[in-house]
Formats: structure tokens, sequence, C-alpha cells
């Protein structure tokens, strides 16, 4: 009943491809051959265009070749149809399964090795980025980044006799009518490795002590060796941003740091999103090391013609809100530089001394905005401490960060105080008398007690000798 129906028409030619040809992706071969070449043109014969269609007219259909029948395959029920091979789907499946099995290997051998202990030197191995677990997902470009050399807090024990100096500080600060609720300390005695504190773990808004973290972070690029991006002026706003708490240095340190820039709002989220992941890298710098919950990505305004936050700044500001350390977070951080084990054992000589401040009332009186009036080196003398430290100041907030070594190295302890609250940041005379009070009980602590007087010896009175009997 079919012999009289006309034939189908075939309306495309199916494209089968030479698999012995190399493949071609931009001009680079990746198969085949040894040397690239460009990528050719493959020309597919045609029928000559018939006569009238120069004068627009439309080509005449030529007789359809018969085609001869198809021979079919024979294929085994549910084989391939070739021997020995898998199904395509199925081939895909393994794959993906080979490579899923061995990354989960390779990021489990990074992280044992990261958390194996801290080193004395900077690590050029950088965590894969799952194991940081940014707050923004990664753009496509970074697989892996570096991290702080340090992968595990410093094993500092609790000490009663630091808690009550904290306690007995807390209770001064209340007697001057300040409010405890705003304040955080945190004190370290470096030489007995213990610690004390008060709201320690509480986020605050650092201001200037920021710095402090942004220096490490510019140390820690240079130790790698492998950052692409030079600063002409790196030395300079360096010194800059430690010694005078400049913030137009401390914006290229950032910019440096972070690859990034400031500038116009981004409208595409994409754009926003991968200047945000980029500028985020000094909160994952320290995050993976056990820094947790600290954000540092925001610049210190004013700067420059910038009074505030704009453009993308703004966003980023909306986006995470202030910058939030703890005081914990100092201090551990400067246990660190004093033990050289901040980047590398030379980069933590170089910060210390970046950080350290002539307390002689000649070196520092006559400069206007100088870091030792109304804060904790006011209260000390030259002749007896070596002092090295970072204080923070805004409009309602007061920040300091300090290392206290006495001259004979007998003592050293690390001091911490947030006041995140205006009343603070009006008083001028409460950092120097925290400072001068805190000092005179560390320096009572490393004096021994002297030995207990022994009790005088009993005088002796001579026993009465019983008269002799007289004849």
């Amino acid at each position: 009943m079919f012999q009289n129906r006309p034939p189908r028409r075939r309306t495309s030619t199916p494209f089968r491809s030479n698999r012995s040809a190399p493949f071609f992706q931009g001009g680079i071969l990746e198969r085949g051959s040894k040397s690239a070449q460009p990528p050719t043109t493959q020309t597919i014969p045609t029928t000559a265009p018939h006569p009238s269609m120069a004068d627009g007219g439309s080509r005449e259909r030529s007789p359809r070749r018969q085609r001869s029948p198809r021979r079919s395959r024979r294929v085994p029920p549910g084989g391939s149809q070739r021997q020995g091979q898998l199904p395509y789907p199925l081939k895909v499946a393994i794959v993906a399964l080979v490579i899923a099995v061995t990354g989960i290997s390779t990021v489990e051998a990074s992280r044992k090795k990261s958390i194996a202990g801290p080193g004395p030197t900077l690590s050029a191995a950088a965590l894969p980025i799952g194991e940081l677990e940014p707050s923004n997902p990664a753009p496509l470009g970074y697989s892996s980044e570096l991290v702080y050399n340090i992968s595990r807090p410093p094993d500092l024990d609790t000490s009663l006799p630091l808690q009550e100096i904290v306690d007995d500080t807390v209770n001064f600060v209340s007697q001057q009518g300040l409010p405890t609720r705003a304040l955080s300390i945190s004190l370290i005695d470096v030489k007995l490795k213990t610690i004390a504190g008060y709201q320690a773990e509480k986020l605050r808004y650092p201001a200037s002590v920021a710095k402090l973290f942004w220096m490490v972070t510019f140390y820690g690029r240079l130790a790698a060796g492998s950052y692409n991006r030079t600063l002409p002026t790196g030395d300079v706003d360096l010194y800059k941003m430690m010694e005078d708490s400049n913030n137009t240095s401390a914006a290229r340190i950032m910019d440096w740091v972070t690859d990034t820039e400031s500038g116009p709002q981004l409208e595409a989220e994409g754009e926003f999103n991968a200047w945000l992941y980029k500028r985020e890298w000094v909160n994952r710098f320290f995050h993976g090391a056990g820094y947790d919950r600290i954000s540092l990505s925001q610049k210190n305004f004013p700067y420059d013609d910038h009074v505030e936050p704009e453009g993308r700044d703004l966003q980023l500001l909306k986006d995470q809100k202030r910058n939030r350390v703890t005081t914990y977070h100092a201090a551990r951080l400067l246990y660190e530089i004093f033990n050289r084990q901040a980047v590398s054992e030379e980069y933590s000589r170089r910060m210390v001394k970046l950080l350290t401040k002539d307390l002689r009332p000649e070196a520092w009186s006559k400069k206007r905005d100088n870091p030792i009036q109304s804060f904790f080196g006011e209260s000390l003398s030259d002749e007896e401490v070596t002092f090295a430290s970072k204080v923070g100041w805004t409009s309602t907030s007061r920040q300091e960060a300090a290392l206290i070594q006495s001259r004979d190295g007998k003592v050293a302890y690390i001091l911490v105080v947030f006041g995140d609250h205006k009343t603070y940041a009006d008083s001028w005379n409460l950092f120097p008398q925290i400072s001068a009070r805190i000092h005179k009980r560390m320096m009572a602590m490393a004096q021994p007690e002297p030995p207990a007087a022994s009790p005088a010896p009993e005088k002796s009175t001579p026993t009465a000798q019983p008269e002799a009997a007289s004849p």
C-alpha cells in the first residue's frame, strides 16, 4: 500500500566531523600536533547556481538522486554501538567523580598542612578559597589566596592576679562616671604567658588601630614574593601610616594590598561583587588564621578630598557597616609581633620599630596630633620603659593597643583598651591614668617578695644557782 507514496524530502545534510582533526581553541593547538596553527576554514562544496538565479529568479530543483538502502548495524541488547566502549553519559559521570574525589583529597591535605601549627615565616602555599568561607563567593579567576602564617591562637593561661588588675581598672573607670558597657580591655603578661580581660571578645570599632593589621598584610604581601603590583611610595606610606596615622597613606596601602581602588558606584551587581571580594581579602587574610569575625575592609576617613565614604566605598559601608575588631584580636597580634612570629622574624622586627614611640616630652609635645598626649605613654617614663603602640581616636571613641617593656627586660606586657563612647573620646586623662595604675601593678608583681624576717632568738636568762649551805 506504500508503493505509490512519494519519497520524503531531505531538508538538511548531516555534518560529519573528522574525529582525527586537531581541536583548536583561541588559536592554540590542544591536540594532534606539536605546533599551533591558526584554525583553517572548511569549505563545503555546493552545486553551481542555476542561470536563472542571476536574474533574481528561483533555482529549479534538480532531480533527487536515488539513495542506496542503508544497512542496519546489529547492536547487542543493552550494549553500545561499539564493543568495549561505555556510553558517553557514563564516561562523563566517571570523569566528574574522579575530579571530585581528587579535589576533596587535595583540599583536605592543604587544610591539615595549614593547621599543623605556627611557623616562623609566611608560607607561600595558599589555602583553597573554600577553606576560608568568604562572605561573598569568589568570582571566576580566583582559586587560592594568601593567609596569615599563624594558624592558631597563642597558648595563654588565664591569671587571677592579672584579672584582679583588670577588674580594678573597670571599677576605676566606673568611678569616673564613664559607661563600662562601652569598655573592653585585654591584658597579657608576655613573660608569664598569661592573659586577662573584660569584654575582650566584643567586636568594636578600632578606628586607626586597624592600621596595625594593615601593616601586617603589607608585609605579608612582600614576604609572599608573588604579588605583581608595585607601590613606589610603599616605604614612605607605611612610615606615615604608622608614625603619623596618615589616612591618605593608609588608603594607598589598602588599595595596594587588595588590588582595588575607590571610585564611582558600581551599578552592575557582578562588577561590585568582584570588587568587594578583592577588598575583603584583608578580612580573609586573618580569618584563615583564627581571627574570627574580624572586619577591616573599610578605609579610614577623611583622606585627601574624601571627607566621608562615597561611591563604591559607600556601597561597602552599607553592605558591611563599620570595621570591627576585638581587644583580644589586637592583643594577640601584638603578642605575635613581639615574639617575632608575625609574617617572619625580620618583618616582625621592622613592625616593632615602626610601632616604637619616643616618650621624651621634647619629642612629642610640639606636635599638634601626637600618639602620646592623652594616651598610655603620657604617664610613662622613657628612662624606665620601651614603648610601642598604635592609637585610635574619633569624636565618639578612643582606642589604644600598646606593648610596654621595662628597660631591664624583666617586665613586658600588652595592654589594649577600647572605649566605644563619646565620653571616652572627650576624656583626656583617663587613658594615662589607666596606664599608670596598671604599670605600677605589673612592676610590683615582678618584684621578688622580700624574705620573711626570721624571729629574733630569745635571750637566755641565767638561772640562779642555789646558795651553798653555811657550815
